[in-house]
C-alpha cells in the first residue's frame, strides 16, 4: 500500500508508469505462484473424495468433484492467460478457454447450492449431478462457439487475456453478478429453511451448506478484484491483485 499511495513528485509519468508495470508484474509472478499451490490442494481435495467409496457415492460429493475439475481447468487456463497477453492470436485462444470454463464453474457453483436447497424441500433425483455436469460443460460451449466465430475480435486484452469490450460486460460480468445474487440469495433460504427447523447445529447439512457458502464467498470475492484488475488503471490495478491474491 506503500507503494500505491506514495510517488515521489519528481519522477516523470513514464518513470512511474514503469515502476507500477514492474510491481505488477511481480505481483502476477506471485499470483502465479499461489494458484499453483491452489490448483496442487485442489487435486488432493479431488482425489481424497474421488478414492473414499463412502464420499464418491454421495450426490453432494459428485456435484463438488465437477466443480474442483472445473476450478482446476480454470486456473491452469488463467496461468496461460497471463503468459499469453503479448501474443495475439494465444491471446484470443486463451480468452475463448477462460471464458468457457468460467461459465462452466458458474453453472456448477449454482447447481451445487440448488442441490443443497432441494434436498431441504423435496427429494433431488439421483441423476441430477449428470444433468448439472452436462449443462454446466456443454451449455457454456455452445455460447462460446457462437459468440467466437463471428465476434474473435472482442477476444484478448492488453492486461489480461479475457473477452474485451461491450463483450466482457455481456457474456462475462453480468453472470458473474447474476450467480453471485443467485448464490447469496439461495443461502439465505437455506439458513432461514435451518432456522426454522432448529437444525442449523445439528443437521448434517450444515457441514455442507457451510462449505458451499466458502466457496462461493472465496470463488466471488478473488474472481470479482481478478476481474477487476484487468481494466484498472495501474493504482488500482496493484490494489485489486493484492486483493486477488489475498482471496
Amino acid at each position: 500500500f506503500a507503494l500505491i499511495t506514495q510517488t515521489p513528485s519528481d519522477e516523470s509519468p513514464e518513470s512511474t508508469t514503469s515502476k507500477f508495470s514492474d510491481v505488477i508484474t511481480i505481483l502476477e509472478s506471485v499470483s502465479v505462484a499461489c494458484v499453483v499451490l491452489t490448483i496442487i490442494f485442489l487435486f488432493i481435495v479431488f482425489f481424497t473424495h474421488l478414492l473414499s467409496w463412502k464420499l464418491r457415492t454421495q450426490v453432494q460429493v459428485k456435484l463438488f468433484l465437477n466443480l474442483c475439475t472445473a476450478l482446476i481447468v480454470l486456473y491452469i487456463i488463467y496461468i496461460g492467460a497471463l503468459y499469453a497477453q503479448n501474443h495475439t492470436t494465444s491471446c484470443v485462444v486463451f480468452s475463448a478457454l477462460f471464458h468457457y470454463v468460467f461459465l462452466v464453474v458458474l453453472i456448477a457453483l449454482i447447481g451445487d447450492v440448488v442441490y443443497s436447497l432441494a434436498t431441504l424441500t423435496t427429494i433431488p433425483s439421483e441423476n441430477y449431478h449428470l444433468f448439472v455436469a452436462c449443462i454446466s460443460w456443454i451449455l457454456p460451449a455452445l455460447i462460446v462457439v457462437l459468440i467466437v466465430a463471428p465476434l474473435s475480435s472482442f477476444y484478448g486484452n492488453y492486461q489480461f487475456c479475457r473477452p474485451d469490450g461491450l463483450l466482457f460486460y455481456i457474456s462475462l460480468l453480468i453472470p458473474f453478478g447474476l450467480m453471485v445474487i443467485a448464490i447469496f440469495i439461495m443461502n439465505s433460504i437455506i439458513i432461514i429453511i435451518l432456522l426454522k427447523q432448529r437444525l442449523l447445529t445439528k443437521s448434517e447439512r450444515t457441514p455442507q451448506l457451510l462449505r458451499s457458502i466458502l466457496l462461493a464467498l472465496l470463488f466471488t470475492l478473488g474472481w470479482a478484484f481478478g476481474l477487476a484488475k484487468s481494466f484498472a488503471t495501474d493504482t488500482y490495478a496493484i490494489l485489486f491483485e493484492c486483493l486477488f491474491l489475498l482471496f
